[in-house]
C-alpha cells in the first residue's frame, strides 16, 4: 500500500487570508478541512475538499467564502441547526429577504476555519474519499459532516497526517490521527 504524507497548515479565513502563503504554494492541489466552531453548543461542521487550486477553491469567485456570502450554501444558527438551505425555491425567498440573511450568512462565513495540505492532484480523491468516510461514520455527535459526495478512493492509500505546528494538532486531533513533526 502506498504511504501518502499530508502535511496540514492553517487555519485560514476571513480576518487573516493574508497569512495564506505564497501564490505558488496557494495555487497547487491540496486536500482542506473546513470547520464551523459553535461553542455555544459545543459543536464543530467539518466540511473535507479537494483543490486543483486551493486558493480559487476557498477565495476564489466560486470558492467557499463567496459561496456562503451569497447565499449557496446551508446557513446555521448559532446552536448549530440549519436556518436556511438553497433550493431554487428558498434562494428567491432569502433574496427577497437579504437584509435577514446577510448578517447569519457572514456569522457563518467568519466561523470558517480552513485547514490545508499538499497533495499529488493524482490523489485529490484517493485522499478526500477515505476523509470523508471517516467523518460521516466516526465521528461523535459534537462533529457534522456537511460532505454530501460519497465517492470511492480507487487506490486505498496508507494516508499518514503530520504538521510543525502544535496549534493545527490540537485544532484536528479530534477528526484525524495527526502527529507533531519536528
Amino acid at each position: 500500500m502506498e504511504k501518502v504524507i499530508l502535511e496540514w497548515q492553517g487555519p485560514v479565513g476571513i480576518g487573516n487570508a493574508v497569512t495564506f502563503g505564497e501564490y505558488e504554494f496557494r495555487s497547487r492541489p491540496h486536500i482542506y478541512i473546513f470547520q464551523q466552531e459553535f461553542p455555544e453548543v459545543s459543536r464543530t461542521v467539518v466540511y473535507v475538499g479537494k483543490a486543483n487550486n486551493l486558493e480559487k477553491r476557498v477565495f476564489g469567485n466560486a470558492g467557499h467564502i463567496l459561496s456562503f456570502l451569497s447565499l449557496c450554501y446551508n446557513l446555521r444558527d448559532r446552536n448549530s441547526e440549519v436556518l436556511y438551505r438553497p433550493s431554487n425555491q428558498e434562494y428567491f425567498k432569502a433574496l427577497e429577504s437579504i437584509d435577514k440573511f446577510l448578517p447569519i450568512a457572514l456569522e457563518n462565513t467568519r466561523r470558517l476555519k480552513f485547514f490545508y495540505a499538499r497533495c499529488d492532484q493524482k490523489k485529490l480523491l484517493d485522499v478526500e474519499a477515505p476523509l470523508t468516510r471517516r467523518f460521516r461514520e466516526d465521528l461523535t455527535d459534537s462533529y457534522i459532516c456537511d460532505n454530501a459526495r460519497t465517492e470511492r478512493a480507487k487506490t486505498e492509500l496508507n494516508i499518514q497526517h503530520v504538521t510543525k505546528d502544535s496549534n493545527v494538532q490540537a485544532a484536528l486531533e479530534g477528526l484525524i490521527d495527526i502527529s507533531l513533526d519536528t
